[in-house]
């Protein structure tokens, strides 16, 4: 979906679902739940976060990064669960949709802005045409 940011800017706007990602070695209803997180200003974050709290389910932080390969890392080590968008994760390492320890997780957005003028740009649209396809 397009959306008009500003009047000189449009967006593509994709909603993408959140999953759980934990090692099968670790038991997702340890108590508190031990959270990969990716680290501030991760716009999911904030939202994750809630999602736990109004669940009633306690957490720590156990490990944060804002590398994407740092926290597929601390998951295959068994540090603890992740929410993360279904492609960044192997599947051996995504927890059964409805596992009785691990809440719904938000469906989250993720988009490209650009600025008016950028059309036929090859890089942005090439990037745009990546987004339509995994979705």
């Amino acid at each position: 979906m397009r959306r008009q940011v500003h009047a000189r800017t449009t967006a593509l706007v994709l909603p993408f679902p959140l999953v759980w990602a934990v090692d099968p070695s670790l038991d997702p209803s340890t108590e508190p739940l031990p959270l990969i997180l990716f680290s501030r200003p991760c716009l999911w974050r904030s939202a994750i976060l809630e999602t736990l709290d109004a669940a009633g389910r306690s957490w720590r932080l156990a490990f944060e990064s804002t590398s994407l390969v740092a926290v597929q890392a601390a998951l295959r080590t068994g540090l603890g669960v992740a929410p993360m968008l279904p492609a960044n994760v192997d599947p051996e390492l995504r927890a059964p949709r409805n596992h009785p320890g691990l809440p719904a997780l938000p469906t989250v957005e993720i988009g490209l802005i650009r600025r008016s003028g950028t059309e036929g740009d090859p890089l942005l649209d090439a990037v745009d045409a990546a987004l339509h396809r995994i979705i």
